[in-house]
């Protein structure tokens, strides 16, 4: 579950802190308070994208943290573990978005690239928008989530590699009959390319090789010219330091004893040997010469390598693999018909294996319609929509289309009125409808899946009086299962909270800033309070506010 979520300096919100509990928690406050604001702050700690347009005003950065307590998951430690990533317990979760909008992201203090946040974020985390409901007009949308109920997601997903492998097949064999056109004159193009690449005869890792030989013998010839001069320095030159070191030797022998130099003349001397063992040295040293002819010809080969990868557009470490690729090309030319021939053995295997795997994803789904139909006519009718009847409608696609998403449309229809037929959603429902049929689709549909975190961004939009109640119970009825953190602006749906934190904006020196606040029971009932009776609250308000904790209390 989430136990803490910290922001700093994201658009609004200069520090905004949340810890988390169990069970059912909501987040209230006025329009624009920023209550959506910290589900994007989670979305971003998640992996999703973020733009320097979320940074605060005058800040350099802005930065999420979220950790989560992953005890008894055994799938976030296997993520954790095929990533190589330290199995703490908390889970700690941060992303920074700079101002020039440079994005970075760590998990357990490692830094991450953001498919893997996203990845442990899908694990972790539902996010349920405030939009949800037009989502739902959707068909992928409704797919998905019909296919989530019905538990073939597994199958839908092998339905849709296979219309890859068969969109690949086909695209194949349209390539090789456009190629088999002009045969012959792309045979003696890519016959001239071969030989002219095979007098260098590219091989894999040479020319790294031989970049790194070159270097080294160019720097064994710096050091040869280096040698050459300290020896001539030493012996050879015109004035050689270890001839200047015996001359000033002997003028010092030549003085008497009572000069008192013989410490530095015995000095002298010593400087004088050790000269000659360094020039000895340096002579045993430059021994090894440079060839210039092998510089040149490991210059001239490299040069090669780099003429030919400009010519067909490739780095020289890869010239080999495009000499591979125009042999096997060629190859295929020679043998065209039959590789046409495989080819459209290739698509019918690929259309054979379609064909099976969206059979089994119909059968499945044939079976799951009903059972989810039924469950959410129950469900919307316990929303406050008593003349509800729900159906998924399965209509057959074209067979030759071998569609991703399988053999079938599947289209949400409603019927909210005795007597009415039934339609798509968004033709038949209200918004206040919409949302309820959204909110009971969501709940079925991801109820018994494993994430333990549910966010639902003002998903009770458009209703009010009883039905938020019974929303408000529906998402209580959720937390049983899974933490659910839900931003209502519904006091029937807030009094039945488990936690409530309140979303405030405040001014200061010309600038806004938005606050969050952990709310107490007397809190609680001023908050309710006020989301009952808007900008004055009277003592009617609060008693309102004291009965709906109440009765939310005995349920």
């Amino acid at each position: 579950m989430l136990t803490r979520l910290a922001v700093r300096d994201l658009a609004v919100i200069r520090t905004a802190q949340i810890e988390a509990d169990t069970g059912f928690t909501v987040l209230t406050g006025e329009t624009g308070a920023g209550k959506s604001l910290l589900v994007d702050a989670l979305n971003l700690v998640l992996g999703s994208r973020g733009t320097a347009s979320l940074v605060r005003s005058g800040a350099q950065r802005a930065g999420v943290s979220a950790e989560f307590d992953w005890t008894g998951n055994a799938g976030i430690g296997a993520l954790l573990a095929a990533r190589d990533l330290p199995g703490d317990n908390p889970l700690i979760l941060h992303r920074q978005i700079g101002a020039d909008g440079r994005s970075r992201a760590w998990i357990n203090g490692v830094p991450m690239p953001l498919g893997v946040l996203r990845e442990l974020g899908e694990a972790l985390v539902e996010i349920h928008g405030q939009h949800e409901h037009l989502m739902l007009a959707r068909p992928d949308r409704q797919r998905l989530l019909f296919d989530t109920w019905a538990g073939c997601l597994e199958e839908a997903h092998k339905v849709e590699q296979a219309a890859r492998a068969v969109r690949e097949a086909h695209s194949a064999l349209r390539v090789a009959r456009e190629a088999g056109q002009g045969a012959a004159a792309r045979g003696d193009y890519l016959k001239y390319q071969l030989q002219e690449l095979d007098t260098l005869a590219p091989r894999e890792g040479e020319y790294t090789t031989l970049f790194s030989q070159y270097e080294q013998i160019k720097h064994r010839e710096q050091v040869t010219a280096a040698l050459a001069r300290a020896f001539e320095a030493l012996e050879e030159g015109e004035t050689p330091a270890i001839a200047l070191l015996a001359r000033a030797r002997e003028a010092l022998s030549e003085l008497p004893q009572a000069a008192s130099l013989g410490e530095t003349a015995q000095l002298l001397a010593q400087a004088e040997v050790l000269a000659q063992e360094a020039a000895l040295n340096l002579q045993r040293i430059a021994e090894t010469e440079v060839d210039p002819r092998e510089l040149d010809s490991l210059n001239e080969r490299i040069a090669r390598y780099q003429s030919l990868a400009r010519k067909h557009a490739v780095e020289p470490v890869e010239l080999h693999r495009q000499r591979e690729a125009f042999a096997s090309e060629l190859e295929t030319l020679d043998n065209s018909e039959e590789h046409i021939q495989a080819l459209e053995r290739a698509r019918a295997d690929s259309q054979e294996q379609w064909s099976t795997a969206a059979a089994a994803l119909s059968k499945r789904r044939r079976k799951g319609a009903s059972g989810f139909a039924s469950a959410i006519t129950g469900s919307a009718r316990a929303l406050g929509m008593p003349q509800a009847d729900f159906q998924v409608a399965l209509e057959p696609a074209a067979a030759d289309d071998y569609a991703a998403a399988g053999a079938e449309t599947i289209r949400f229809e409603v019927t909210t009125n005795a007597g009415q037929a039934p339609g798509p959603l968004a033709q038949v429902a209200s918004g206040g409808e919409l949302s309820r049929l959204a909110l009971a689709i969501e709940v079925l549909a991801h109820g018994g899946s494993c994430t333990p975190v549910m966010v639902f961004d003002e998903v009770d939009a458009g209703v009010s009086g009883r039905v938020a109640e019974l929303v408000g119970r529906e998402l209580k009825r959720l937390a049983a299962g899974a933490q659910v953190l839900c931003v209502t602006h519904l006091p029937q749906v807030a009094a039945l909270a488990d936690h409530h934190y309140a979303v405030s904006k405040t001014g200061k020196d010309g600038a806004t800033a938005t606050r969050v606040s952990s709310l107490d029971d007397d809190d609680r009932i001023e908050a309710i309070a006020a989301m009952l009776a808007g900008v004055k609250v009277g003592e009617s308000a609060r008693e309102h506010a004291r009965d709906l904790l109440a009765r939310a209390a005995s349920q």
